[in-house]
């Protein structure tokens, strides 16, 4: 029984693999392509590439010295994480046989998919190449049931164009909004229903962006703004946002715009400091107010109590 259930999760963790309904442009682009992880590690997305390298030991190097780079969308990420090395590699007619470092069993069970998956279906699209073996140290990789995994293809993770990993939760959230002079804040709690692969950090700005819905309080940011990643690492939220960010018209003092959002992420989320950029710079002084290439801590003080 323990087993069926096991092998179910598993089938449900591959259908995240490829998101999102392709339009028939995309249907339609041509390869080859590199598939990187998205910045909730749900699924993987492609991104076109060129193999130039004539020699096959050359270009199977090239590729997965990219696919545990950051790519430059910065909505998505290294598809084989930082603390996973890849010890050695060795090709064989057309198979490549890939030997990770003790890091790569410490991943967990969808990181782990993600990973390989992404290494597969950028590998095979080398000339020759077909499948591919991974080892842990000299031992081959062996799934959680203890059977060896073996060579995977291309054709070895089901395409789908669901998120089995979409579950519907819900949540009551502390969001933060300018009073109707735009000199304070006001809090508003709101029960959100949200899809389980969304990140609390990225609900909260969502909500923020959708505005108020008690009276007596302004909106936050204009629905013009968009949000271009959303990350928490070692205690720190980091928010990316684009031009409009800036240029947007504001009749609230800047320090409260600032701290409207910052509040909201840290009295819902894990992170305990906040770094805001407006595309992948921090070096800008807020409405010549406030220096966003500071982390900024929770300021209570602009909080009204009623």
């Amino acid at each position: 029984m323990k087993k069926q259930k096991r092998i179910l999760i598993i089938s449900l963790l591959i259908l995240v693999l490829f998101s999102g309904c392709q339009t028939k442009k995309e249907k339609e682009q041509k390869g080859p392509f590199l598939y990187y992880a998205n910045m909730e590690g749900t699924a993987l997305e492609k991104e076109s590439y060129e193999i130039k390298e004539k020699k096959t030991e050359k270009a199977v190097t090239k590729m997965l010295e990219k696919l545990a780079k950051a790519p430059e969308n910065i909505e998505l990420k290294a598809s084989i994480p930082p603390k996973v090395k890849i010890k050695r590699m060795n090709i064989k007619a057309n198979e490549v046989h890939i030997y990770m470092n003790e890091k790569y069993a410490e991943l967990g069970e969808v990181e782990e998919i993600l990973c390989r998956a992404s290494i597969v279906q950028s590998l095979t699209q080398i000339e020759g190449i077909e499948k591919v073996a991974f080892y842990i140290g000299e031992d081959p990789l062996k799934s959680k049931s203890g059977d060896i995994i073996g060579f995977m293809k291309a054709d070895s993770f089901v395409r789908d164009t669901k998120s089995a990993l979409k579950s519907s939760q819900q949540t009551t959230l502390t969001l933060f909004f300018p009073n109707e002079k735009g000199k304070g804040l006001l809090s508003e709690k709101v029960n959100v229903r949200y899809s389980g692969d969304t990140s609390i950090e990225k609900l909260v700005i969502e909500q923020l962006m959708k505005g108020p819905e008690t009276s007596g309080r302004k909106p936050l940011l204009s629905s013009q703004v968009k949000v271009l990643n959303v990350s928490v690492k070692d205690g720190i939220c980091y928010v990316n946002f684009d031009k409009q960010f800036l240029e947007q018209k504001y009749d609230v003092e800047p320090k409260v715009i600032i701290y409207g959002i910052v509040n909201s992420l840290i009295s819902n989320g894990k992170a305990s400091r906040v770094q805001i950029a407006v595309e992948g710079k921090t070096a800008i002084k807020f409405q010549e107010t406030v220096y966003l290439n500071e982390l900024l801590d929770r300021n209570m003080e602009l909080v009204e109590q009623k």
